[in-house]
């Protein structure tokens, strides 16, 4: 069942050759991110300052993060570190959710 954000960014990866990226929630305490990625396409290297759980919804990625890579599919999930610089690569069209445990007043 696609909900209407995650169908507007599945709609958006088809023509985009960059992440889609659209806010589903942001509470004070909590953002959940919604992501897409067109087959190919990278999230280049980068670090978060919050605690985040990558959930994928559709698709296949490569987790990079150093030297160690991660295959993740559907329904499958990864604590990313904080502060830890890593990468995702789409292996076919994608869409992963992010949750992340923000401080107060972010």
């Amino acid at each position: 069942m696609k909900t209407a954000v995650n169908q507007a960014i599945w709609t958006e990866l088809l023509e985009s050759d960059k992440p889609v990226v659209k806010v589903i929630e942001k509470s004070e305490n909590l953002r959940i991110l919604g992501i897409g990625l067109k087959q190919g396409v990278i999230l280049t290297e980068h670090q978060t300052p919050y605690v985040t759980k990558l959930v994928l919804v559709e698709g296949e990625v490569e987790y990079e993060q150093g030297e160690t890579k991660y295959l993740l599919r559907k329904f499958d999930e990864l604590d990313i570190p904080v502060n830890i610089k890593h990468q995702v690569t789409s292996l076919s069209n994608s869409l992963f959710v992010l949750i992340q445990e923000l401080d107060a007043g972010e």
